[in-house]
């Protein structure tokens, strides 16, 4: 190249400097296309990555709710049921149908409630207590 100022040719150190801007400008030129791959690759990977786990974590709960779906589904005949609904009565709840009596068995003494002599239902003291 032919100097525009002087018409002269560029020294050996001017073309020396000019190739170490021009490696200088390619290495830099690398580093920024290696920046954006990077960023345009490697980030929305992790992101992906992450995503996968937690659609993982997500898919087990939905399994495990699925499960206890159909456990319940399994029971829920028994609550249509007239019968198993009394059955149920009873032995949850302590239930009794009309004109029926309770009897509730200790096998211990102090196994009965102490509840207080002025007791505003006395209906239940009978039942805790047993008298």
């Amino acid at each position: 190249m032919i100097n525009a100022e002087t018409g002269d040719k560029p020294s050996k150190s001017e073309r020396g400097i000019a190739r170490a801007i021009g490696g200088t400008a390619a290495i830099l030129v690398v580093l920024g296309v290696v920046t954006v791959v990077l960023f345009v690759a490697v980030f929305p990977t992790s992101d992906y990555m992450a995503q996968r786990r937690e659609l993982a974590r997500v898919e087990s709960e939905l399994d495990g709710a699925r499960a206890q779906t159909a456990e319940l589904e399994e029971h829920l005949d028994d609550y249509n049921d007239r019968v198993s609904v009394g059955r149920i009565a009873r032995e949850r709840f302590s239930l009794v149908k009309e004109g029926e009596k309770l009897y509730r068995l200790s096998i211990h003494a102090g196994d009965s409630a102490d509840l207080p002599d002025s007791w505003l239902w006395p209906g239940f003291a009978r039942l805790v207590r047993g008298e």
